[in-house]
């Protein structure tokens, strides 16, 4: 592991170690709040969350953190801990441990909630997309690749996962990732769905609700 970044942190009193890459826990704290709310908008309801693009699973305890212990919950986390295409911190990271020992950190990070509230689907985001039946998810979290081709599939593929009612999020909208910027906008600000951030972060999300409700605006012919 010479010449790359492993630190010990605490997340929501979870003991973890990242890889290559550490979130801010800023963002971490936004996404908990996010959860948080949509779990207090679904009273009495099991959440049911999916997290696309999980490395060592500090999101997936943020997510974990947002329903609990008030409202029950499950988030789904789909890797392959491969990561990825891009030459990046978290690519050079399996380049040189290889990808079991990034699933093994990432189950250690989760601890007690891996296998309860944590569950792991393994796989690429497309493959399990494909293969899954349609999910009602409350929430589902967008972290994977961050080109603007990977970022568009990713969002094609898992918006008809989202329950009718629910929220599609993602991470990195911002000037460092150009492509997740251009996917998101051409999906959704483009068509006329509000595209939200959550001040001073870079998750961005929408409501399913309203992006039915633009598709099911009547077209203006010129």
């Amino acid at each position: 592991t010479e010449g790359m970044a492993v630190r010990k942190r605490v997340v929501f009193e979870q003991p973890t170690k990242t890889i290559g890459h550490q979130t801010p826990i800023q963002e971490l704290e936004a996404l908990r709040d996010f959860t948080r709310i949509v779990a207090q908008g679904h009273d009495g309801v099991s959440l049911r969350a999916v997290e696309v693009g999980s490395w060592v699973g500090e999101s997936a305890i943020a997510i974990v953190n947002g329903f609990l212990p008030d409202v029950g919950g499950t988030v789904f986390c789909v890797d392959d801990f491969s990561g990825g295409e891009t030459a990046d911190p978290i690519k050079q990271a399996v380049d040189i441990m290889g990808p079991d020992a990034i699933k093994k950190q990432f189950e250690l990070n989760c601890g007690e909630f891996f296998g309860q509230e944590i569950k792991l689907i393994e796989g690429s985001s497309l493959e399990v997309a494909s293969r899954l039946d349609p999910q009602d998810a409350h929430i589902v979290f967008l972290d994977a690749g961050h080109s603007d081709e990977d970022a568009n599939a990713d969002i094609q593929a898992w918006l008809p996962h989202v329950a009718a009612d629910g929220f599609l999020c993602g991470h990195d909208y911002f000037e460092g990732w150009p492509g997740v910027i251009q996917a998101v906008n051409e999906n959704f600000s483009d068509k006329g769905v509000g595209v939200r951030q959550i001040e001073g972060t870079s998750i961005w999300f929408v409501s399913k609700q309203e992006y039915i409700a633009c598709l099911a605006k009547p077209t203006i012919k010129a």
